[in-house]
């Protein structure tokens, strides 16, 4: 039972990791939304600078006698925009990357969403193995006596019949492989197939003998 508990303990780490990633995932999408907001802030006063720009240079053709004072002002808006330009570039990048960062953390998390489940159909694997080890081996405690093989009971037909049936034993392998599924009719059969062998043998021996 060692494989299930090992299982279980993975499932409880990948579902840790599912929970940290989605985590920081949101956290990448609040991190995207303020570098939005910043740039659009950026755009605002870039657009209220350029405004700016415009109603100066109008005032300066508008008024000579001022043209000096009006040039210098004209001068520190337009190194302001400038900066916001570099600004609203430098936001933009990191939008971009912050973008590239959620996508890469959705597919993380699918991809652990995937082991999750794939971890869930190994763990049933291991069950069923552990199910078909446990029925091998009881079948294996019935004891096929070595020597010369003796005649094991059979089905009688008629009352009282169901007091000597057992219940059909299987005896594959752990592990075998099938090529398709069968009805639960056909894989006892299938099963069974050996201990018939020896039962037909048996039969054969004791006929052989009674001729004799």
């Amino acid at each position: 039972m060692a494989a299930p508990t090992h299982a279980t303990d993975l499932r409880a780490s990948l579902t840790q990791d599912i929970e940290a990633t989605q985590k920081s995932g949101q956290e990448a999408r609040n991190q995207l939304n303020t570098n939005r907001n910043q740039l659009q802030a950026v755009a605002t006063r870039a657009d209220e600078l350029h405004k700016t720009t415009q109603r100066l240079e109008q005032d300066l053709k508008n008024n000579e006698d001022v043209a000096e004072r009006l040039r210098a002002e004209l001068k520190k808006t337009k190194a302001a925009k400038e900066v916001g330009d570099q600004n609203a570039g430098t936001y933009k990048a990191q939008i971009k990357k912050g973008e590239f960062l959620v996508n890469s953390l959705g597919l993380r998390v699918n991809t652990l969403k995937d082991l999750h489940k794939n971890l869930a159909s190994f763990e049933d694997e291991g069950y069923e193995i552990v199910r078909k080890s446990k029925r091998t081996a009881e079948t294996a405690g019935l004891g096929v006596p070595s020597g010369p093989a003796k005649r094991l009971p059979t089905q009688a037909n008629g009352p009282g019949s169901n007091a000597m049936q057992k219940p059909p034993v299987n005896i594959k392998l752990p592990g075998s492989k099938t090529s398709q599924s069968a009805s639960p009719s056909q894989e006892d059969d299938d099963d069974n197939a050996p201990l018939k062998s020896l039962i037909r043998k048996d039969r054969n021996k004791d006929q052989s003998s009674s001729c004799r």
